[in-house]
């Protein structure tokens, strides 16, 4: 994945998806606070955004500590993902 603006010589990585457009601005934001550079790429179809998912992806370096910070939110209560 190349993220313009962002530096093209790391690998990007899917680190999480949601069909949830605040879930995944909410997962972004904690990432970022956590110094972890986190982009989303809309794949909703933009007529029927029941269609579709929001992906986050990270620097592939930074994959593990991604995923650690989005299990930990995710044992948090009230924040179960949408299936």
């Amino acid at each position: 994945l190349w993220v313009a603006g962002i530096d093209s010589t790391r690998r990007w990585v899917k680190a999480f998806e949601t069909t949830l457009p605040y879930r995944a601005s909410i997962i972004q934001a904690m990432l970022t606070e956590n110094d972890v550079e986190a982009v989303i790429i809309n794949k909703q179809d933009s007529a029927l955004i029941s269609i579709g998912k929001q992906e986050i992806y990270v620097p592939e370096a930074k994959l593990l500590k991604a995923l650690q910070l989005i299990n930990h939110g995710d044992s948090e209560p009230g924040t179960e993902e949408e299936e």
